[in-house]
C-alpha cells in the first residue's frame, strides 16, 4: 500500500513537525466562566423585547445551570425528566436544594 511506503511515513512526520498537531479536549468549564455565562445572560434577559426571547435565553440559561451544576455532559443534558423535576420540586426547594431527575440511567449505573 502507498501509506506504507518509508517515503510516505517521513512525508507523514515533516507534516506533523511543520503544521503541528492540534488536540481540542474536551474541558469543563471554570466556576468563573459560569459566572460571566450568568451575567451575559442577565444582560441579555433585561434586553430582552418579547416573551419568546426571553423564553429561549431562560432555556438556555437552564441547560447550561443543569449541566454545570449536575457535571453533566451536553447530550446528558435534554435526559433532564421535567416532570421528575416537577414532582420534588416543592419538597426540595423548601431544603435548599433542587433534585434533577434524569430519564434512563445515570453515568454507568446498571
Amino acid at each position: 500500500a502507498p501509506t506504507r511506503t518509508k517515503w510516505f511515513q517521513r512525508f507523514v512526520l515533516g507534516v506533523k513537525w511543520r503544521v503541528g498537531v492540534v488536540r481540542r479536549r474536551d474541558e469543563a468549564i471554570t466556576s468563573e466562566q459560569m459566572r460571566a455565562l450568568l451575567e451575559l445572560g442577565e444582560h441579555l434577559w433585561k434586553e430582552a423585547k418579547g416573551v419568546e426571547e426571553r423564553r429561549r435565553i431562560a432555556n438556555t440559561m437552564a441547560f447550561a445551570v443543569v449541566g454545570f451544576c449536575a457535571s453533566l455532559r451536553g447530550e446528558e443534558v435534554p435526559l433532564v425528566s421535567l416532570k421528575g423535576l416537577m414532582t420534588f420540586w416543592k419538597e426540595t426547594m423548601a431544603k435548599g436544594f433542587v433534585m434533577i431527575t434524569l430519564r434512563g440511567l445515570f453515568k454507568g449505573e446498571n
